[in-house]
């Protein structure tokens, strides 16, 4: 549900800040927002396909799609497409790596997934003076690192154990950003 949830947030953000900000005179935010609203509904058609493929197999996860797909570049698409979402929290996002072409051999969707659920979250639960998100992107070795960061509150201890079950959410009603 929350990789649903995503593409309907970001589409949504995208279109308020055409509606107050004057993006339909700039065309440039214009342009952006609208590549931006594009490709998430690209994302959502894709994402509500793989939910149908799913409920037609019995609930078993559809096989993974691998092909070799540049993390980087990944990375950098969907913080871009975040952007609306971070500069309506004044979120900064900075992104280190140790290589421009970080290559992995993975099913680019999952992937895209992971990186969006971590995103997302750290543009939510950031510090609400002044977040801040850091991506370290890295090769060690024979791996690569992926690790985001932000300043807010953490997870907390008795929470930790829980976060990897199915459908677990933490009660933040207080913190959460809407």
């Amino acid at each position: 549900t929350h990789e649903l949830k995503t593409p309907i947030s970001t589409v949504r953000v995208a279109l308020e800040a055409l509606h107050q900000f004057d993006g339909i005179n700039d065309v440039k935010k214009r342009d952006d927002y609208l590549r931006i609203s594009q490709n998430e509904l690209d994302r959502l058609s894709l994402l509500v396909d793989r939910v149908l493929s799913m409920s037609k197999i019995d609930k078993a996860l559809p096989a993974a799609q691998k092909e070799i797909i540049n993390l980087s570049d990944l990375v950098a698409h969907i913080t871009e497409t975040l952007k609306v979402q971070a500069e309506k929290q004044n979120t900064r996002i900075v992104i280190h790596q140790s290589d421009p072409k970080i290559n992995i051999y993975a099913d680019p969707q999952w992937v895209s997934g992971i990186v969006y659920n971590l995103l997302d979250n750290a543009i939510k639960y950031s510090d609400k003076d002044e977040p801040l998100i850091e991506i370290f992107l890295h090769k060690v070795k024979d791996q690569i690192e992926l690790k985001v960061s932000d300043n807010g509150p953490g997870i907390g201890r008795d929470h930790q154990s829980k976060i990897f079950e199915k459908f677990y959410r933490i009660d933040n009603t207080d913190r959460r950003i809407i």
